[in-house]
């Protein structure tokens, strides 16, 4: 990943670094599962949004 310590990560960085395409991040926004901020006109992810939404993913595919 781009930078670990990183509290806000662009839109385009975090589509690139989880593998996610726009449409889907912004799914992801819009139901709650990653926090986003605007700064000025960039959209900007909340890093341990994103960090914690990975985590929920990693923990419901070990309970599978």
């Amino acid at each position: 990943m781009s930078d670990e310590h990183a509290v806000l990560l662009h839109l385009r960085t975090f589509c690139k670094d989880y593998g996610l395409g726009r449409t889907k991040v912004y799914e992801l926004i819009e139901a709650g599962e990653v926090e986003s901020v605007h700064v000025g006109r960039r959209h900007l992810i909340v890093a341990e949004s994103a960090r914690g939404w990975l985590r929920r993913l990693q923990e419901a595919e070990h309970k599978s």
